[in-house]
């Protein structure tokens, strides 16, 4: 089902774009800052639901030192990964279903970006993350929220009612999402696109995966939490959200915020509000923050116990579970 879902509607572009973007190597850019990496010399990164590649890609042009792998069950997604790669030999693309791949290395990363909340049973998928990670490894994952997502989410459920059966059937599907005229804005996450201008195709994939995928789990912070915890996490941090169109990063400490990150005093605009905010701990913290804002996702590392230290983008956030 999901497979062919996604054979129907590659992700995040429906052709091979050359030099396309979609601000993979952000969060790499801030961990390879703080953590003094080399960048990322010799470290290793598993990308699963890779998709088309282009994050993937993204983090291997700007990190060369560092070696790729991306996973999809997509055939599809995948060849258009191989070639937009090019002749690039530090990043490997594997057209396979990771659930059932088998572990038979580590890595020091692994990401998942909106593919968790597309599992049938996200546990085991976070669990099955887990086992690739090392032992300080950390897994990184992009997740739907549930309040920010709520109306899109009814509309889904309004066009598979409708539809039955047939909500699976791409022709009869798509002709109703045209008819109702329900699009999603290009920006609704961020600006994961940079400057590339979506063609009409790669604006009614993401408009399918928006409103047609098969299957959908949204999470507020406490799901979250708990998700990472039975999937035997022994941190966690949520570091960053999406929201009004736009990306903030997130600092629970109120007395150094930087102009990235959520400023919940500006928000707030109330100095009483904001006075009982900062006396709040990390959870609470978390929590008043989805609230306030109700983000569309929001991204969530996680990892096994480390000895050293985390990179500050995820201490100063870092919800401990043993």
């Amino acid at each position: 089902m999901m497979k062919e879902f996604y054979n129907n509607f590659t992700y995040p572009f429906s052709d091979a774009i050359e030099n396309s973007e979609v601000n993979g190597e952000t969060i790499f850019l801030f961990l390879d800052a703080e953590m003094n990496n080399d960048g990322f010399a010799g470290k290793k990164i598993l990308d699963v639901g890779c998709g088309t590649g282009n994050r993937s890609i993204d983090i291997a042009r700007k990190f060369p030192l560092a070696n790729i792998v991306g996973i999809d069950f997509s055939e599809k997604s995948i060849e258009l990964a191989n070639i937009q790669k090019g002749s690039m030999s530090n990043i490997e693309f594997i057209c396979s279903d990771f659930l059932t791949y088998p572990v038979e290395e580590q890595y020091d990363f692994v990401i998942s970006m909106g593919v968790v909340h597309h599992l049938p049973d996200p546990l085991y998928g976070v669990q099955k993350m887990r086992s690739f990670l090392k032992d300080d490894g950390v897994c990184i994952l992009w997740l739907y929220h549930t309040y920010g997502e709520y109306d899109r989410l009814l509309k889904r459920q309004l066009l598979s009612t409708l539809l039955g059966e047939k909500f699976q059937d791409k022709l009869a599907s798509v002709a109703l999402l045209k008819e109702m005229d329900f699009h999603i804005s290009s920006n609704r996450y961020g600006n994961g696109y940079g400057n590339y201008e979506l063609s009409d195709e790669d604006a009614l994939t993401r408009d399918a995966d928006a409103f047609l995928n098969p299957l959908v789990t949204s999470f507020d912070f406490v799901a979250a939490f708990r998700l990472m915890q039975e999937a035997r996490m022994d941190w966690c941090s949520i570091f960053q959200i999406c929201y009004e169109e736009k990306g903030s990063f997130i600092n629970l400490d109120t007395d150094n915020i930087l102009p990235w990150e959520i400023d919940m005093d500006m928000l707030l605009k109330s100095p009483r509000a904001f006075s009982y905010y900062k006396d709040l701990d990390n959870r609470s913290k978390l929590h008043a923050i989805e609230a306030l804002v109700k983000p569309t996702g929001f991204t969530v590392a996680a990892g096994k116990n480390r000895n050293g230290e985390l990179p500050l983008l995820f201490e100063q956030n870092k919800i401990d579970f043993i």
